[in-house]
């Protein structure tokens, strides 16, 4: 059964190189080096070239024969001979079309990449055991793709990657020998490790939204609209998921207002509620406070604002949670209501502006909301800070905000910031550390860590308010969920 399972796997290996769609994944297994392909290759055309040199010279021969006998089997011997010779002139030709059609310049895209590939996997001396006393020779398996102008490439080198250097340096190393081959940009997107696997992405990054597009009114927005917010390409905050609660880290000047001004505007566009923690009492709490934003600046103001959450919470809970129909998976969305944001900007300073006593309230609190607003959508986090230390927040809290955000330039994010936030340390990045302002990384449950752009803000502050106004006007119609 093994047997006639890997016949099967290599026939359907050698079929996926001559589907030229370049969408269909292409699966390679090499095991012989560019010397030992090179070897058979010119064996091969070494005894056709043989073959061709006999019977041209066996076809003049009986051709002089002829010139004297004509005998019937002579000719029929001619004719064979002939034909031998004609089809070994097409073999020679095919054989070199054929690597034509598989090297770096063929206008055949899968083929090139096949060509391509074999000449990179020694390049990258993947094909090599190696040990104190020997050189072994292994197998290494690629599949590629393109799909929507990206090209992913996935690697098994049949062997442990010990570190996250290994792939960097394979990455790096396959780009530049693509590079160089080709003349042509390869633009890398992600390079990451999965199950032993290395998955690398090239192609162009995704288009950088910008929030006058998003702030367009649709036809879902007359109803309360629970489509996930989009950052950037498959990157989104999808509040009625696990990944409700959110974490937002980012160094002063990157780009962390400008987000949460988004993210504002696009909430209260899709009908939801919002409250603020403006301990700071910044101009960006003082202009959401003239939109008739509820914001709370002082410790008093903001337990107030803490308990009544919770309480609003705990109602929402009795009135619709307490029904026989209820199940694990339902919350606020199957009951048509709107969430309750909690928008708790620079939290690490809020807490530390009251007394100890203070502090402990709110810290309480907190842990309420996040451990327990999830189904109700009462007190839905969204935490900023522009540091965050493993010590500085409960992990009941840190826990709970599955979608978290890290802007800001490599020397303005510290290693054990990013590593708080993300669970990686930077150097474990596969690819270059490449946040800056407006740009970082963000985690969520259905994508990991990946690369952002924040959306481009391209509102001027009465524009902003005059959006958010008539986001408030909406009139909201009432759609019937399954509950």
């Amino acid at each position: 059964m093994k047997i006639i399972d890997r016949i099967g796997g290599d026939l359907e290996r050698q079929i996926s190189r001559f589907n030229l769609n370049p969408e269909s994944k292409t699966t390679l297994q090499i095991k012989n080096t560019k010397t030992q392909r090179n070897f058979v290759k010119a064996r091969y055309i070494k005894s056709i070239f043989l073959i061709l040199l006999s019977s041209t010279i066996l076809s003049i021969l009986l051709g002089l024969i002829l010139t004297y006998f004509t005998l019937d089997f002579v000719k029929s011997i001619k004719v064979y001979t002939i034909v031998l010779s004609v089809f070994c002139v097409i073999l020679l030709l095919t054989s070199v079309i054929w690597s034509f059609l598989h090297g770096k310049y063929s206008p055949i895209w899968k083929w090139k990449m096949i060509g391509l590939i074999e000449n990179a996997t020694e390049r990258l001396d993947l094909l090599q055991n190696h040990t104190n006393t020997i050189k072994q020779t292994k197998t290494v398996e690629w599949i590629f793709f393109k799909k929507d102008e990206k090209m992913t490439i996935f690697l098994n080198p049949s062997g442990t990657i010990s570190s996250p250097e290994q792939v960097k340096d394979i990455t790096r190393r396959l780009t530049e020998f693509l590079i160089q081959q080709t003349h042509d940009e390869w633009n890398l997107i992600s390079s990451k490790l999965e199950h032993s696997v290395i998955k690398i992405e090239y192609g162009e990054l995704p288009r950088r939204l910008k929030v006058r597009d998003l702030f367009e009114i649709t036809t879902d927005d007359v109803f309360i609209n629970y489509t996930p917010i989009q950052l950037y390409g498959e990157v989104e905050y999808n509040f009625t998921s696990e990944a409700s609660h959110q974490l937002i880290i980012s160094p002063s000047g990157s780009g962390k207002t400008l987000l949460l001004a988004f993210e504002i505007g696009m909430l209260i566009k899709q009908g939801h509620m919002i409250s603020v923690v403006d301990a700071k009492n910044s101009s960006f709490g003082t202009t959401l406070k003239n939109l008739g934003i509820n914001v709370a600046v002082t410790p008093d103001e903001i337990i107030q604002l803490l308990n009544e959450l919770v309480e609003k919470m705990r109602q929402r809970y009795e009135t619709f949670f307490s029904m026989d129909s209820v199940s694990f998976t339902t919350n606020y969305k199957n009951f048509g209501l709107s969430a309750h944001f909690l928008v708790f900007d620079e939290v690490l300073s809020a807490l530390e502006s009251g007394t100890s006593t203070q502090k402990s309230e709110m810290t309480r609190l907190l842990k309420i909301l996040a451990l327990q607003s999830r189904m109700s959508g009462v007190g839905l986090l969204i935490l900023t800070s522009q540091k965050l230390l493993a010590s500085d927040l409960p992990r009941s809290i840190t826990e709970q905000c599955q979608t978290k955000i890290v802007v800001g330039s490599d020397s303005s994010i510290t290693n054990e910031t990013f590593y708080s936030v993300t669970g990686v340390d930077k150097k474990d990045i596969m690819t270059e550390y490449r946040g800056a302002v407006g740009k970082g990384y963000a985690v969520t449950p259905k994508t990991g860590l990946e690369y952002i752009e924040l959306p481009w803000y391209d509102l001027d502050s009465k524009e902003y308010k005059t959006a958010i106004r008539e986001f408030q006007q909406i009139i909201r119609h009432k759609m019937e969920y399954e509950r």
